[in-house]
């Protein structure tokens, strides 16, 4: 999106095999999947929206430049965080997880101003990726699961 200040909304699940970027805007998953496979860039006010039936899939590998924002009071079904060669992706906004939280791989890093909130009865699923609170706040607002199918070296 490009000098758009208006929102696009989604009306089918969507896949970004580039890269994806918003200068201006904001993108309404509205009920629907985005898997974006590329970098993603944010410009300044840039946002997603999202509800508790939409889901977003970062995957590829790397870090991504920009972080994730979502707008005021956004909740997310699903978010899966799987990036390769140690891959970062930072949340810098308030997000409600209403399922799961899947990190596959790369790592989940939450920054100053960021909170994730995990629902009730929702699920952090933990394989090869990490999950760190830099600045940022996680909160279980109730009891919450977690699933760790990760391995352990022995040396």
């Amino acid at each position: 999106m490009s000098n758009n200040t208006q929102s696009v909304t989604l009306i089918n699940n969507t896949t970004v095999n580039g890269n994806t970027s918003i200068s201006s805007g904001k993108l309404a998953l509205n009920g629907k999947e985005v898997t974006m496979k590329g970098d993603l860039t944010l410009g300044a006010g840039s946002t997603f929206a999202s509800n508790a039936s939409s889901t977003m899939l970062v995957e590829g590998s790397g870090n991504l430049t920009g972080s994730l924002y979502f707008d005021a009071g956004s909740s997310i079904n699903d978010l899966i965080i799987n990036r390769t060669s140690g891959g970062m992706v930072k949340l810098a906004s308030a997000l409600n997880v209403a399922g799961h939280l899947k990190l596959m791989d790369g790592s989940f890093s939450i920054l100053g101003g960021g909170v994730l909130t995990m629902n009730a009865a929702s699920t952090v699923h933990v394989e090869k990726g990490d999950l760190s609170t830099n600045t940022g706040t996680f909160n279980g607002v109730a009891a919450y699961n977690v699933e760790y199918m990760g391995t352990t070296d022995a040396s």
